[in-house]
């Protein structure tokens, strides 16, 4: 798996199983994609914060080659603020 390293903001997110989700995330490198971001509805997931809408995250992403869809593994809040 390839992975890569970007910075966006979480535009949508979906309910995926009984853990997961799938984020739309508006990145300035790759633009607009999909991630699936396991576990993060978990009650204990330090993760799921990253994943609220709106917010701009520093993003981990490693790609499958046979499912061509991003997948979320680590993120880390961004400390600076912004304006929409």
């Amino acid at each position: 798996m390839r992975s890569y390293k970007t910075e966006g903001i979480v535009i949508k997110r979906r309910n995926f199983g009984e853990s997961d989700r799938i984020l739309t995330l508006l990145t300035n490198s790759y633009g607009k994609i999909q991630a699936k971001a396991p576990g993060v509805r978990k009650i204990t997931s330090r993760r799921s914060s990253h994943t609220e809408l709106l917010n701009l995250t520093f993003l981990t992403l490693f790609i499958k080659v046979l499912v061509h869809r991003f997948l979320l593994l680590s993120r880390q809040k961004h400390r600076r603020s912004f304006c929409l």
